[in-house]
């Protein structure tokens, strides 16, 4: 009996971690989000859009070496397509303000196909040379594409990098109660054979 039972809570154990470590595997939906390979997969839809470097900017990438400049006297607006079905995600993406001088005129708006946007500022907490993270979740629908736009307004530029969209996972703590419960129900079926 001991054996068995050992079994049972060894293989609740193993079933309900190898479930948690699942939704944590979840890649982003946004294609070259810190922009490693360029401006690929993105548009650039109005102004002037520059690929900094950690070698180049005022400030280190906050993923990987590169990272995208949106300059400000431009307006410019970068877009891409996503393909979204019907559930709960997170968008997040980095911001730090282009130049001193003018920090207070940089803002950086984005839009999630319409479903929700913002816009991040020095009012957000952001100064130049540091970046400023945007964590949002938002719901979606209706099963299709979307435009993911970024555009900076005003006099100042706008660093973005790490841009991405995940699947928000399902709760841990309902994954670990029901391998419980089935670890529970094969203890009591065993039992009564």
């Amino acid at each position: 009996m001991m054996n068995l039972l050992k079994k049972y809570v060894v293989g609740g154990a193993a079933a309900a971690v190898l479930t948690l470590s699942g939704p944590a595997l979840a890649s982003t939906i946004v294609n070259n989000g810190s922009f490693e390979n360029g401006l690929t997969g993105w548009t650039v839809s109005r102004g002037t859009v520059d690929l900094e470097t950690t070698a180049t900017a005022p400030l280190p990438a906050q993923d990987g070496t590169a990272m995208a400049e949106l300059v400000g006297t431009t307006n410019a607006l970068l877009r891409q397509t996503v393909s979204l079905h019907t559930g709960r995600y997170v968008l997040s993406l980095w911001y730090s303000p282009e130049a001193a001088t003018r920090a207070a005129n940089s803002r950086l708006g984005w839009n999630m196909g319409g479903i929700i946007s913002g816009v991040l500022s020095t009012a957000n907490g952001a100064t130049v040379g540091n970046w400023v993270q945007l964590n949002v979740e938002f719901l979606v629908q209706n099963t299709r594409k979307y435009q993911l736009s970024l555009a900076n307004f005003g006099k100042a530029g706008a660093f973005v990098d790490n841009v991405a969209i995940a699947p928000v996972p399902v709760p841990a703590a309902g994954v670990v109660l029901l391998g419980a419960l089935g670890a529970l129900a094969g203890l009591r079926r065993r039992k009564k054979a």
